[in-house]
């Protein structure tokens, strides 16, 4: 895979509260996207946007949001209320401010297709949601497309998925769109479930945050204790923290192990839709690879600073 630094990164997201925790250890690491775009996921699309003006407006955040995917390839609207409610931003207290989206210049996919005809350095996508925007961009612009010089994914399992006993959440959403990357010839990372979960939020892991007598300071701590009860309301001792691994595999990819194997998606049988087939025999057409966390806890405690960092800043 190619080494993502120096580095130009757009970011497609469906700003959940990891999603924001993802974006902050970008600016945590001095990697500010060039452009976010927006899909339907954790909430439909009307709410990601919302979610996307709030986050701007609390963190002052500067790059510019681009309306995306509202359907899958299949038409549906996928999204995980039954686990993060209808805002797609559980919480123990403070909530995001209420502030009406900016009207976007124009649309992800036209915004992706003008970066990319722009020929930007290096260009990296990090990818935190399902993949429809990408795959739209694909089917639109291939030549375009293939000069994204890496992808990296938080999305599909190796193991038991987190949707269904097959398959992860993101590749769920919207199986065909992620068939549709796997095949069109970009290296992609795929983060997967088993990956994210080497990392996992506890609750002493809040407490320096709970210090922090800032109003971003409590809003961080009740969004990230809010996800973290999504783990405890299950019984589980701790949550894992998907997509902020994810943008540590683009900014640091010395801390992960990959292998290069071929993926696939399942998208014709109804029980296993969006499972992740993983081959061990790489693909030279399509590259991927799947990744291991060298060292959990240290990765664990740069991403907590990355929060830390954003509570006490100006």
């Amino acid at each position: 895979m190619t080494d993502p630094a120096p580095h130009t990164v757009w970011v497609d997201t469906d700003m959940g509260v990891d999603d924001i925790h993802a974006l902050l250890y970008l600016r945590h690491a001095g990697v500010i996207p060039v452009a976010q775009s927006l899909s339907f996921g954790c909430a439909r699309l009307a709410q990601v946007e919302m979610n996307a003006a709030g986050f701007s407006e609390a963190f002052d955040w500067i790059s510019p949001w681009h309306k995306g995917a509202a359907l899958s390839f299949n038409g549906e609207c996928r999204t995980a209320h039954h686990v993060l409610g209808a805002s797609g931003l559980p919480s123990r207290g403070a909530l995001l401010p209420r502030v009406a989206p900016l009207p976007p210049e124009i649309s992800a996919l036209d915004a992706l297709m003008t970066w990319l005809a722009n020929a930007p350095a290096n260009p990296q996508v990090l990818a935190l949601g399902p993949l429809s925007n990408i795959a739209a961009l694909c089917l639109q612009a291939p030549e375009l497309a293939q000069r994204i010089q890496g992808l990296t994914w938080m999305g599909g399992a190796t193991a038991r998925g987190n949707q269904t006993p097959f398959a992860e959440f993101n590749a769920w959403a919207d199986a065909r769109a992620a068939a549709t990357v796997m095949s069109a010839g970009i290296p992609v990372r795929m983060i997967d479930l088993e990956a994210c979960r080497q990392v996992q939020l506890l609750p002493e892991d809040l407490r320096p945050l709970s210090r922090i007598r800032t109003a971003r300071g409590r809003l961080l701590h009740d969004l990230m204790a809010g996800y973290l009860d999504i783990g405890l309301s299950r019984g589980r001792a701790s949550m894992a923290l998907y997509d902020p691994v994810a943008a540590a595999a683009l900014v640091l990819p010395e801390c992960f192990d990959g292998q290069e194997v071929r993926i696939e998606l399942c998208c014709d049988d109804d029980e296993r839709e969006g499972q992740t087939v993983i081959s061990k025999t790489p693909s030279l057409a399509s590259p991927h690879e799947i990744v291991k966390v060298k060292d959990p806890d240290t990765l664990k405690a740069r991403l907590m600073d990355a929060l830390l960092d954003a509570a006490t800043a100006p």
